[in-house]
């Protein structure tokens, strides 16, 4: 299940800018229409036992600050039919390292049994309910009373302040319309492992108890049966989730055990596409902690997703923050889309450097709020963080800006739209701290001028790397299969690039075997081809990948008249998939013949991110003038596009319409692309 987070429509047609105390919560008994009756039995409950004042003071926190939450599913919290057969957890837990045939006999038994008899499905509603109208009493009282046990007796709780309890523990859901999960169950599901943490040496030890009873879990009941959904538990019968289903039920599942946590997302990624969700945690002495779902321990990175590509990053708070974009704008303000929530709080500095920077503003400005958008592949821009306008001096204030990232100043007009009031500017810093440059200062005259394109997105440090590694790399001719008799043929000294590389042999020997031997161990050639004269009349061959073109120079280079040679059996290595973004990582690639036969040529391609231009795909290059403009679309005839007398005081984007998802924008100096990020504005 994908869930897109966008806020709910009911959320929109308030004009409320928060309130306090009972004020708040009367409000929000209000808006609980029918409902209302549910949410004053709670608050009934705990009203007449003194001693459950902390109970009542939390029952009105939750129950204040419900308008800002809803859920895309009806309130049935879990499947307590499934419990029983979740029970045996915790002995799989020990016999699945201590006599793993005892732990499979047991978890095909109960596999067997699940497959048999079904689990009951509901379907998910397809828009977003309030909380408020649907939330029962006995949720709430279950949830609550459970919540507060945690509190005082997990060491890693009792310390909290109620402030931070309400924020940490409390909430039964982790962002704002997340899953709403009672306590109770998944306590239930994960408890007993998870709460043996309060022995625990540390938080890693906690994580590691986590994630081994998730994985038993999965392999308990994963694939055994098939239904339409059963909502937070949807997580237990699926290998893959995503990360922002992996984070939520993490948090959820922290809480429960009595181990402060809340979510957070950074809503873009410097050039790469898409956001990302992690988890923090509170230790014993208050200090957050970073969590990547799917890494084994605290602190450590994601590796498809480094802090150092995030920008700015947002907690998911369940009650609304002061100084909330939501609280902060002047009435009827518009906000970007991701902001339209009062409970986000912005925590950049924990995963990044930020600035303090002041920005000019015009004059006749209404807005209360300024926002800085960055490059998005998906959308072309995207808002990351604000500042809030200073009406004497006419500046804005920004508290979390990033060095080292291009950004586009707007404020939203009354539809919603941004207005750019200025160019694109970058965040370079001087000691403590920074300076705003424009983009186009950079490029030293803005003449127009003939521009080649090769590429939408510039060659990555970690791929360059693995090139690098290749120097060294030898390729020999044998004719036993041991290679006893080798014969080096040719040794790579520079780094190839990520294209079609070619090695031309001056032996005219033939072997049955040639072998590809990597300098460091470990091939990283996604693509291998063994050339030879087709004059020689080799029945095993077929024709040669389409040269590659880069230039108009290079279409006047003679065609060799070669053929590739086809192996004895047909490989579907990494070396020969056609694939450039895989490699086998073997110690040696050992390409076998039918009989001994000469190669003329060989031909490599290092492992790399595929991002030059190829022919007979669609591009359409934007340029920016308060908003991407487009300026060009045509269908590539080679590995190049040609512009004749581009103006050069721009900045560009390249989009490829036909397939990728990784382009940056760039700018023309001195005749070449330059791509922000890596060849200018470097961080």
């Amino acid at each position: 299940m994908k869930r897109i987070y966008k806020l709910y429509l009911w959320l929109c047609i308030l004009c409320i800018h928060g309130c306090q105390g009972k004020d708040c919560l009367e409000q929000s008994l209000k808006i609980a229409g029918d409902n209302r009756v549910e949410l004053e039995k709670v608050l009934e409950h705990y009203r007449q036992i003194p001693q459950d004042s902390l109970k009542y003071r939390a029952a009105c926190f939750l129950i204040a600050n419900m308008r800002w939450h809803s859920n895309y599913e009806d309130n049935i919290a879990c499947d307590y039919e499934l419990q029983p057969f979740l029970q045996p957890i915790d002995s799989l837990y020990n016999w699945y390292t201590g006599n793993y045939k005892k732990y499979k006999t047991v978890r095909d038994s109960i596999r067997k049994t699940l497959s048999k008899r079904g689990i009951r499905s509901r379907l998910f509603s397809r828009f977003a309910m309030p909380d408020l109208k649907n939330m029962t009493a006995d949720f709430f009282i279950k949830h609550i009373d459970h919540s507060i046990e945690r509190w005082q007796t997990s060491p890693y709780a009792r310390n909290l302040s109620f402030s931070d309890f309400c924020e940490y523990i409390l909430p039964y859901k982790a962002m704002p319309n997340g899953w709403n999960i009672p306590g109770v169950a998944m306590y239930d599901l994960l408890g007993i492992k998870i709460s043996a943490g309060d022995t625990c040496k540390d938080m890693n030890e906690i994580l590691h108890r986590y994630y081994t009873s998730l994985f038993m879990i999965k392999q308990l009941i994963s694939n055994s049966f098939s239904c339409e959904s059963l909502g937070w538990q949807d997580i237990l019968f699926k290998q893959q989730n995503d990360c922002m289903d992996n984070c939520e039920f993490c948090v959820q599942a922290m809480r429960a055990c009595g181990i402060p946590a809340t979510m957070v997302t950074s809503i873009a990624n410097r050039e790469f596409t898409g956001r990302h969700y992690y988890c923090t945690l509170l230790d014993t002495l208050g200090k957050r902690m970073i969590v990547e779902v799917g890494v084994k321990y605290l602190g450590e990175e994601y590796w498809s997703n480094a802090y150092s590509y995030r920008l700015n990053a947002f907690q998911f708070m369940y009650g609304a923050q002061k100084d909330s974009p939501y609280i902060l704008r002047r009435k009827g303000e518009q906000l970007p889309l991701d902001f339209q929530s009062p409970t986000i709080k912005e925590v950049t500095p924990d995963i990044r450097e930020t600035l303090s920077m002041k920005l000019s503003v015009p004059k006749n400005l209404k807005n209360r709020l300024v926002w800085l958008y960055t490059y998005s592949r998906e959308k072309g821009i995207i808002a990351v963080t604000w500042g809030v306008v200073n009406e004497k001096n006419h500046e804005a204030l920004f508290k979390y800006v990033i060095p080292g990232v291009i950004y586009f100043p707007a404020y939203l007009d009354k539809e919603g739209n941004p207005c750019f009031i200025e160019e694109p500017v970058f965040v370079a810093k001087e000691g403590e701290k920074g300076r705003w440059v424009k983009a186009i200062e950079v490029v030293k005259e803005g003449k127009p001028e003939d521009v080649i394109l090769t590429r939408k997105f510039p060659r990555k440090t970690s791929m360059l790397r693995l090139a690098n590694e290749m120097v060294g790399s030898k390729f020999y001719g044998a004719n036993q299969r041991d290679g006893s008799d080798r014969v080096e043929l040719y040794r790579i000294t520079e780094c190839p690039k990520d294209c079609l590389n070619e090695y031309y042999l001056k032996e005219n020997k033939a072997y049955r075997y040639y072998i590809f031997e990597p300098a460091n161990g470990k091939s990283e050639a996604s693509e291998l081809e063994f050339l030879t004269d087709k004059n020689r009349g080799y029945s095993n061959v077929t024709d040669i990948f389409t040269q590659q073109i880069f230039s108009p120079s290079d279409t006047l280079v003679e065609k060799n008249a070669w053929v590739k040679l086809l192996p004895k059996v047909t490989d579907t290595r990494e070396e020969f998939d056609g694939n450039v973004q895989t490699s086998s990582g073997k110690k040696q690639v050992v390409f076998e013949l039918q009989e001994p036969q000469v190669v003329d040529c060989i031909r490599l391609i290092p492992k790399n991110a595929d991002n030059i231009l190829y022919p007979n795909e669609c591009y359409e290059l934007f340029y920016w003038d308060k908003g991407w403009k487009s300026y060009t679309k045509m269908k590539s005839q080679y590995n190049y596009l040609e512009f004749k007398q581009l103006p050069t005081n721009r900045l560009y984007w390249l989009k490829n319409h036909s397939r990728g998802k990784e382009e940056v924008p760039f700018l023309i100096i001195d005749g070449k692309q330059q791509f922000i990020y890596y060849d200018v504005f470097k961080s």
